[in-house]
């Protein structure tokens, strides 16, 4: 007999009583006793409290969810479980809350005979002995003397089922399971997920006016490829929906946080004195405030970070929002009119795979439920509850703007008729609508050449919708709405100012609507490794194996098979840069280091303005009363230094870095021996059959920037400067005068370099307050400088007319003085 035939039997004759309900519902409201557990759903305790606020009886009764249930019975855990296997067994957050939750099937008392169940073993012993399980000592004397109901369960997992089985040894439980109707209904197929969707809110509108109440409209089986298709639709149907929540880590104040440096405490205070009565702040100090206690800060951000991720924000209730509902767990009533989406393939029903911690092979001895039984409950439950639901309209999709799909295969199961929908081109719901579908039609025209009666019927109707048309000059916005949308703050850093300098509109998408959604690709990863590695590697005097491997640790990226094999390779490109750095270090009198270092000036404007930034590695000595300094920028990609272009705001990532070490409170009386570019992940190189491999690879890895033309001065930061080997192109000629290939600049020019920067600061800040936008990409005799890269170039529409010439000054006359640039 296989498992699933033994799971039904044990349901059947494990349970003395079952009770179906309809017309005996009341019955069981009515028949309800004191000292009553009501093991449910949310949504059924809500009916039942309705009905129980309407009698005239007062009952003591406590409702639980299964969940719950399951962790006071079994036991429960928290961050400190989390974090004690993060720590000890060196695994991400993800893999921890694997172990945790398969330790629910673990018996500490048997051999299993097999790895992976005796290592899960092992850990619960661990957890226990270190009283890191949370149990629940006094549940069952809780539970003796109490009615146990469970109400209105689809099915029941084999964990469940040994918890009602003990359950029943000391108590009175009693199951109440569902009663299933049968309807009958058809299925409308749509061409586009875009027309389905349209098709609902049209329907909803005429339900509405029919009279039916917005609270008896639900739309269930969404899931996120809907989201953006969705709000737009019904917004034009002016039509408002219950199911999209922000999660918590999108947020503005969250993105702060993390970008804080400093202990909790620090970091929790300062947002508290910029954002006071704060919803996000409240939940973010929430997660926080239980990590206060705990030692690796590594591990800590990680866990922080993950909860983060993973908490949705209450979507803030409006009245006349529509419900998205889960179809197997709501309670519909015969009033209700449910909208069924994306009744496709893969869709509906969840299919449940072989691929869990515990393969389905190692289950059958187990609490745990083969992907098989879970696939033929869900297809059971899944029939009997699209059955039940008596106003029902089902609907799928045969493509989305990326994606094609099948319809469920339930289709057959349950005989349904399909219908394919041509789509209702009544234009009264929405005018909006029907106009941008016209402009589909003509996109298809345009594109294909043809003309259906639909594109004539509407074109007719809709001469003139500015089709191809479109102002794209931008609109001056109110400098008061800006300064109030801004909560009177602006943060200003060198990407964000270069952003508004290649082009300001580019820079309002981006850093003022924060349009530019940031995606981590694996060469941004590497780059974060790769200064990880650099900064610590010097500073905690670990080698270059262990600080890779406590970078993976720390961050929450899931490294695939071909990337493992990637940063195992690039191991010796960093040791090979970690010893350049340190042959420099032993030719260098400059020796004390700051890293990542941290520096912010605050600006004079109608805002309050933050000028910050991080300088990657600034060397220096306190000579006298001098501070002698170096500065070095590391650079993953490839490099470009080029002042010339200065006077236009663009390029300056060095010169930033000069304006905040001379604006640092912790170095005084500053003279710069240099400013440079590092490259430290550049494995291409240059034949040269005159040069070994190694010497190759070491100009690769050169400084590259500008040094002070102060011989006695660059001779602090190396001392190998007269052909220098650390600094490229750095060599004096036989008279002793620099080479026409070094570049150098006197202290003169370096201040007026930083005097340039402070105000092409100033000029951004005081342009962004004035709500200066414009479409404006700089571009010089090559390229279109402020197009490169830009992510918004379906959204300006900019024309040629738009761009504005640059022009680079390769003399650097701008900065006065003799110079060899």
């Amino acid at each position: 007999m296989g498992i699933i035939s033994k799971l039904i039997i044990l349901n059947l004759f494990l349970y003395r009583v079952i009770i179906f309900i309809g017309s005996m519902y009341m019955s069981f409201i009515n028949k309800l006793e004191n000292n009553t557990i009501i093991v449910t759903n949310y949504f059924n305790k809500l009916n039942i409290l309705r009905d129980l606020n309407s009698s005239s009886m007062l009952y003591n009764i406590n409702f639980i969810s299964m969940e719950e249930l399951i962790k006071r019975f079994y036991f429960s855990y928290d961050e400190n479980a989390i974090y004690y296997l993060m720590n000890k067994y060196k695994v991400n957050v993800d893999t921890s809350l694997v172990y945790l939750k398969n330790l629910y099937y673990i018996d500490i008392k048997k051999n299993y005979n097999n790895s992976k169940l005796d290592n899960l073993k092992d850990i619960k012993k661990d957890l226990i002995d270190n009283k890191l399980l949370i149990f629940d000592d006094l549940f069952l004397n809780y539970v003796k003397n109490k009615k146990i109901i469970f109400y209105k369960y689809n099915y029941f997992t084999k964990l469940e089922i040994n918890l009602i089985k003990k359950l029943e040894d000391i108590t009175d439980v009693l199951i109440i399971s569902k009663e299933y109707e049968i309807n009958k209904h058809d299925v409308l197929e749509f061409n586009s997920m875009y027309d389905e969707v349209e098709f609902v809110a049209k329907e909803i509108l005429k339900l509405i006016e029919k009279g039916v109440s917005v609270s008896n409209i639900k739309i269930t089986n969404l899931d996120n490829d809907y989201i953006d298709i969705i709000n737009s639709l019904f917004k034009m149907y002016n039509l408002k929906i219950d199911y999209f929540s922000e999660k918590l880590i999108s947020t503005f104040i969250c993105q702060e946080y993390l970008s804080m440096n400093g202990d909790i405490k620090d970091r929790v205070d300062l947002l508290s004195s910029k954002y006071k009565n704060n919803r996000i702040l409240d939940k973010i100090i929430d997660i926080v405030n239980k990590y206060i206690g705990f030692d690796n800060e590594v591990i800590v951000n990680e866990m922080i970070r993950y909860e983060f991720k993973n908490t949705l924000l209450p979507q803030i209730k409006t009245k006349n929002m529509i419900q998205v509902v889960d179809y197997k767990e709501y309670p519909f009533s015969s009033n209700d009119y449910v909208f069924m989406l994306n009744f496709n393939q893969n869709k509906i029903p969840a299919v449940y795979k072989d691929e869990d911690y515990i393969p389905d092979k190692l289950k059958d001895d187990l609490l745990c439920d083969t992907s098989l039984y879970l696939n033929k409950m869900e297809r059971e439950s899944s029939i009997k509850n699209i059955l039940n639901i008596k106003n029902l309209i089902i609907t799928y999709k045969i493509s989305s703007p990326f994606n094609t799909f099948y319809p469920s295969n339930l289709i057959s199961d349950l005989n349904f008729d399909v219908y394919k929908k041509k789509f209702d081109l009544d234009s009264s719901y929405s005018d909006l609508g029907t106009k941008i579908r016209l402009s589909k039609m003509l996109d298809n025209y345009i594109k294909t050449g043809s003309i259906s009666s639909d594109l004539k019927f509407l074109y007719s109707n809709y001469s003139d919708i500015s089709y191809s048309k479109y102002d794209h000059k931008y609109k001056i916005i109110n400098k008061d709405l800006l300064k109030e949308y801004l909560d009177s703050k602006l943060t200003l850093s060198y990407s964000s100012m270069d952003n508004y300098y290649k082009c300001a509109f580019r820079y309002y998408l981006a850093n003022v609507l924060k349009l530019d959604i940031y995606e981590e690709k694996f060469e941004a990863y590497v780059g974060s490794l790769v200064h990880y590695v650099l900064e610590n590697v010097l500073s905690k005097a670990k080698d270059v194996d262990s600080l890779i491997d406590e970078f993976i640790l720390k961050n929450d990226r899931v490294i695939d098979k071909k990337e493992e094999f990637f940063i195992q390779n690039l191991k010796k490109d960093i040791q090979f840069v970690v010893y350049v750095i340190l042959e420099h270090m032993s030719n260098s009198n400059l020796n004390d280091m700051l890293f990542e270092e941290k520096i912010e000036v605050k600006k004079n404007a109608d805002f309050s303005v933050v000028f910050k930034g991080f300088i990657d590695k600034i060397v220096y000595e306190k000579k006298n009363d001098l501070t002698n300094i170096a500065i070095i920028d590391y650079k993953t990609g490839s490099t470009d230094i080029n002042l010339g272009y200065v006077p236009y705001g663009l390029f300056m990532q060095l010169p930033v870095y000069l304006y905040l070490a001379k604006n640092s409170n912790k170095l005084n009386n500053i003279r710069f021996a240099g400013f440079y570019l590092q490259r430290v992940l550049n494995n291409k190189v240059s034949i040269n059959y005159k040069k070994s491999y190694d010497e190759l690879r070491r100009e690769n890895v050169l400084l590259y920037g500008y040094s002070n033309s102060d011989q006695d001065l660059l001779s602090q930061f190396d001392n190998t400067y007269k052909n220098s080997r650390f600094i490229k192109s750095m060599r004096l000629d036989k008279s002793g005068n620099f080479s026409r290939y070094s570049k150098v600049l006197n202290d003169k020019q370096i201040d007026n370099l930083i005097k340039m920067t402070d105000k092409k600061i100033d000029e951004a800040i005081k342009n962004i307050c004035l709500s200066s936008f414009e479409i404006n990409p700089k571009r010089n005799e090559k390229e279109v400088l402020g197009c490169k890269f830009c992510n918004f170039k379906d959204i300006c529409f900019k024309e040629y007319s738009d761009e504005v010439l640059v022009e680079e000054d390769k003399s650097l006359s701008f900065l006065g003085g003799d110079m060899n640039a």
